[in-house]
């Protein structure tokens, strides 16, 4: 599952498309990250940061492609963003809210799980809008938590600071947990989001299901 940008390349081509590399920052804190290798235990994924732990790899590009329309020649700005891009920022910020579960840091998962959702948000547009992935295959309870999510997105993006909860005992995985309140669900666009959240979501662990939904997903993007 490769990406239309080489990223292991400082300069290359995709469709007519030259595309340079600019700067390699880490995703979460913006430091350099231009001499990150991928880690030899899982060569899918980048080393952690030095500085904070995350593997999300931010890649500034710049890119051009020349397009021929009646004997003229235009610039145009191309993008590498796209649903295996999408999927490994998912991918990326479930890990950083692992470790930050590990290390007892409530801020550090609750920025975590909001990128997990915006990138969730951003794969709904892939499927919805763009058509570059199907559900088709998915049962009903998967679509009532993808919904869910969907919910709590944007409950996190425009109405409350705070949607989840790290707690200081039970299991790993049990530890962080769901927690939109119910003024907040009220004041959603969508009531049905609301209540998928209310049954799938609330109350419980956080890490488990993003995790499934996320290889769901992985076996459904091109």
């Amino acid at each position: 599952m490769g990406s239309p940008w080489e990223s292991d390349s400082r300069c290359t081509s995709y469709a007519g498309a030259v595309a340079t590399v600019d700067r390699t920052i880490c995703t979460n804190c913006g430091a350099d990250r231009s001499t990150a290798t991928k880690d030899p235990d899982d060569p899918g994924r980048w080393s952690p940061c030095p500085q904070c732990g995350s593997r999300a790899i931010t890649h500034e590009v710049t890119a051009t492609a020349t397009i021929h329309v009646s004997g003229s020649a235009t610039s145009v700005s191309l993008s590498g963003n796209n649903a295996q891009t999408r999927l490994l920022a998912l991918q990326d910020a479930i890990d950083d809210a692992d470790a930050a579960v590990t290390d007892s840091s409530a801020r550090r998962a609750l920025g975590a799980v909001k990128r997990a959702l915006e990138a969730m948000h951003e794969l709904n547009d892939d499927h919805d809008k763009r058509r570059v992935w199907s559900r088709g295959s998915w049962l009903t309870g998967d679509h009532e938590s993808w919904k869910a999510h969907m919910g709590a997105r944007n409950a996190a993006h425009h109405l409350a600071p705070h949607v989840v909860e790290l707690h200081g005992h039970g299991t790993h995985d049990d530890r962080l947990r769901w927690a939109i309140d119910e003024p907040t669900l009220q004041d959603l666009d969508s009531a049905k989001q609301a209540q998928a959240y209310r049954t799938s979501l609330h109350g419980k662990p956080v890490l488990p299901e993003l995790r499934r939904l996320a290889a769901l997903v992985a076996q459904q993007v091109p």
